[in-house]
């Protein structure tokens, strides 16, 4: 049963029937059931499982040939050469090692090996991927929720998705500001004198950018432009000293305690705002009584007992209220997948940059001293190897 479970002809049969399945998953038009159908259903984790005691068995069997290593190969010697006298071996083992092997004599038989660290580079390919498994496994305790709220309202309860029903979240959070932030918007408006009302100009330019107004020996900079609730910020300057902020909106004006600085900014256009990143101000409260404060970016979410919350969403309803939506995910097996992906790296980098090789030294019918090769030298650069290292050794 265990040698079954350790076939290769398994592992291709399991690796092709998932592949299948998720060729049908993904190229299927999608219905309702239809990811439960094909990737959560009974049959397909049976052959999850079945990969993964395949996987097992197979780790099993790598590390009991690693181990073996030593003795296989001696035995190996053993079945191929008599043995050589002491005095014999050791100018050659000494040659050997400075050829970077390691050597074993045991019954008058030399072995030389180099690169045992890569012999178990597929045992840590096989662990790495169980040890993913065992993580994806432990992940099913965790869960998906949604919250959505108005700025400075605290929020108990959150919307499980596998639950289909509100649920407590054991912790109260509240969203205490919120700010859109996009990338420099291109804008278009009318510059009005404030007396007659008469058109200046017409400016086109970006935040950021600085513009005149013509007859008033004044200059400006826009500061910021807020696209959802349509305020635009200029700073204004005369001679290089600033004498304010112009906040202009579609209905109101606002400039220290005057309107206006002397002109009038109607008309605003602009192009439709890309945004950059939108980040929300929280406080974290457990029985009312404040936890912490943090704040939530897109992909920098607050992490509150192995809870990591994530902006999802947003929108202005008009005189200066806002929502947020933040998505709630709890994985407790992610370490576990971290690890298994580095241990992944590690042992594919391993198995293919520590090549395992292994010689053996016998005594040819001739009386001169010749190699076995045991293990690592069979493809043509192998080969090529072996004679560079007999041109090193002696006879």
């Amino acid at each position: 049963m265990f040698k079954f479970f350790t076939s290769v002809k398994l592992t291709l049969f399991l690796l092709l029937s998932l592949s299948v399945v998720a060729v049908f998953g993904t190229g299927v038009p999608e219905q309702a059931g239809h990811y439960e159908l094909y990737f959560q259903s009974l049959w397909y984790r049976l052959l999850l499982g079945l990969l993964a005691l395949n996987l097992l068995c197979c780790t099993l069997k790598t590390i009991r040939r690693n181990l073996a290593d030593t003795d296989r190969l001696h035995h190996a010697l053993e079945q191929s050469t008599p043995p050589l006298p002491q005095t014999e071996i050791e100018s050659i083992e000494t040659l050997l090692r400075q050829a970077g092997f390691a050597t074993h004599c045991a019954d008058g038989r030399l072995l030389a090996r180099r690169g045992r660290l890569g012999r178990w580079g597929s045992t840590l390919v096989h662990m790495a991927l169980l040890i993913i498994m065992a993580g994806a496994i432990i992940g099913e305790a965790g869960f998906v929720g949604t919250i959505n709220t108005y700025l400075y309202q605290v929020n108990d309860r959150y919307y499980d998705w596998d639950a289909q029903a509100e649920l407590p979240l054991g912790i109260g959070l509240r969203a205490d500001s919120f700010r859109a932030i996009y990338y420099p918007i291109k804008l278009r408006f009318d510059l009005l004198d404030a007396g007659s009302g008469q058109l200046l100009e017409s400016v086109t330019l970006q935040e950021g950018d600085a513009f005149r107004v013509s007859g008033l020996d004044l200059s400006c900079v826009v500061r910021h432009f807020e696209p959802d609730m349509g305020v635009l910020k200029v700073e204004v300057f005369r001679q290089e000293q600033s004498l304010g902020i112009y906040e202009v909106t579609a209905e109101t004006e606002k400039f220290n305690r005057t309107p206006n600085p002397g002109f009038k900014i109607v008309n605003i256009e602009y192009r439709d705002p890309i945004l950059k990143q939108m980040e929300t101000e929280v406080s974290i409260f457990l029985d009312d009584r404040l936890l912490q404060k943090g704040q939530i970016r897109v992909n920098q979410p607050l992490t509150i007992g192995g809870v990591s919350v994530y902006q999802t969403a947003f929108q202005y309803h008009g005189d200066g209220v806002w929502s947020v939506g933040f998505q709630l995910s709890s994985d407790p097996g992610e370490p576990l997948v971290w690890i298994g992906s580095i241990l992944l790296v590690c042992g594919l980098l391993v198995a293919l940059l520590v090549p395992f090789r292994a010689i053996g030294l016998v005594r040819q019918a001739d009386g001169q001293f010749g190699l076995v090769v045991l293990a690592g030298y069979g493809d043509l650069a192998g080969q090529q190897r072996l004679e560079q290292l007999k041109d090193r050794l002696p006879g």
